[in-house]
């Protein structure tokens, strides 16, 4: 049987965040029962503000906690709940890994809920845990695949540390300028008996990362960094079929392998 249609592939339009949550949590049981195949999601949500699991890379930018700060008094979840609802934009906290990102329309979203031992053919356990390490770096290959058939150049995939507290290197896609680098995307993974869920996000429309100024993109610091967009770097619109057409022949030719 072709792959392709071993895998299920759900376009959800744009959905909440919560939306989003539940059918994952629900695929996810379905698929550690092996009651479904692997199944690849595909969204866009509202603009909203999330953390992360991780305290060191839950970040806002420090023009956003001095105005916190002024108007409330203190930083807590309670006052930085409030400060965004009188913007219109929900602030919400998730347990997918890493820190703070901000969620908006023109991010396209991937969602892949897969078995990781099937894809990896390593067994995972308490000892041995690098079929997670092999399924990051194929997420990772992904993003780098799809944003150069999209056009975009200077994508590099490698690690990097911009926060002194954090004890090791983070491995993430960027675009490469000799001033500056930029993230064009972002990944939070989680593993949960052998099956991955959450995923990872592309910046393709310049609207979805005009918001990434209220937060330090997952712990980084703005100064030192950039937020880019597809649209921005190859100077066009795309069409929202042919990003989730790239997007699954990079599934299908990386995650796959």
């Amino acid at each position: 049987m072709n792959l392709e249609r071993k895998i299920n592939w759900m376009d959800l339009g744009e959905t909440s965040i919560e939306e989003a949550r539940a059918l994952q949590s629900d695929l996810l049981k379905k698929r550690q029962n092996k009651e479904i195949p692997d199944t690849i999601l595909f969204t866009q949500h509202p603009l909203s503000i999330n953390f992360g699991m991780s305290n060191e890379q839950n970040k806002l930018a420090d023009s956003t906690e001095a105005e916190i700060k002024h108007n409330y008094g203190s930083l807590t979840k309670d006052t930085i709940t409030q400060y965004f609802a009188e913007k219109g934009i929900p602030f919400t906290q998730s347990n997918h890994g890493g820190g703070a990102s901000v969620f908006a329309p023109g991010q396209y979203i991937c969602y892949p809920i897969v078995n990781i031992e099937d894809i990896t053919k390593k067994k995972m356990t308490k000892e041995d845990i690098s079929a997670v390490g092999i399924y990051v770096n194929r997420i990772l290959e992904t993003m780098k695949d799809t944003l150069e058939n999209m056009g975009v150049g200077n994508v590099q995939i490698r690690e990097t540390n911009l926060n002194p507290s954090e004890k090791k290197n983070r491995k993430d896609v960027w675009i490469d300028f000799p001033d500056k680098s930029y993230k064009i995307g972002s990944k939070a993974i989680r593993v949960e008996k052998g099956v991955a869920y959450h995923g990872f996000s592309l910046f393709v429309e310049q609207a979805g990362v005009e918001p990434f100024h209220y937060v330090k993109p997952c712990g980084y610091d703005n100064a030192e960094i950039g937020i880019t967009s597809v649209e921005e770097q190859i100077g066009q619109k795309l069409k929202k079929e042919d990003v989730y057409s790239t997007l699954k022949k990079s599934i299908l030719k990386n995650i796959y392998q």
